[in-house]
């Protein structure tokens, strides 16, 4: 029997000797219920914020990597319909990494 298995088993167990307690088992149900649902929102939201700190930092890797190869500039997107030119130095990409580094220390 595995740790899931097992986790499985004694969570079920739990539930039903709360019920088997309860003067009104409907109630107590619907409220596990709704418990479980909020959790389950709460834990998405996180997985969705943890997806979206990945992808930053994934560009802002890309953009250092891209820095390193081509003397310290990053891509000119003015030729492409863009208003940026992203010519920054080295500090300016360490910061947002070391930034990004502290918000997910805190945030863990």
């Amino acid at each position: 029997m595995g740790i899931i298995d097992r986790l499985s088993t004694l969570i079920r167990s739990n539930i039903n000797d709360l019920i088997s307690r309860a003067e009104n088992p409907q109630k107590v149900l619907e409220q596990l219920i709704v418990d479980m649902r909020t959790q389950l929102a709460k834990a998405k939201q996180q997985a969705q914020r943890t997806q979206c700190r990945n992808n930053l930092r994934q560009a802002g890797i890309a953009m250092h990597i891209y820095a390193h190869d081509w003397n310290d500039k990053l891509p000119d997107l003015q030729g492409m319909g863009g208003a940026w030119d992203w010519d920054l130095p080295w500090a300016a990409g360490d910061y947002m990494l070391a930034v990004h580094e502290v918000q997910a220390s805190n945030d863990a």
